[in-house]
């Protein structure tokens, strides 16, 4: 587990201070970005330690946020595959 969360499907307008007074109902937040992609405003977050994140992920993955289903979860970056690697 990291303590790096990705949640999905926010309303448009949600703004860092919204999703901070969501989270720290179950955690403490380390920093949130906020991004628009494929049309879809989803932040970035990472929380103070592996448990506050999976607390989160309890709490809110598929739970209603001002008329929008969350899709919270660990937020896994795969590492980049260096050019002519061997599987």
């Amino acid at each position: 587990m990291s303590s790096k969360i990705r949640i999905r499907n926010l309303p448009p307008g949600t703004e860092r201070f919204d999703v901070q007074d969501l989270l720290t109902m179950v955690g403490d937040v380390h920093t949130i970005r906020l991004v628009v992609e494929h049309g879809e405003q989803t932040a970035y977050v990472r929380m103070v330690s592996e448990g506050h994140a999976q607390n989160c992920i309890d709490r809110f993955n598929k739970q209603r946020y001002r008329g929008h289903m969350l899709s919270v979860c660990e937020d896994i970056v795969k590492p980049a595959r260096a050019i002519g690697a061997v599987k």
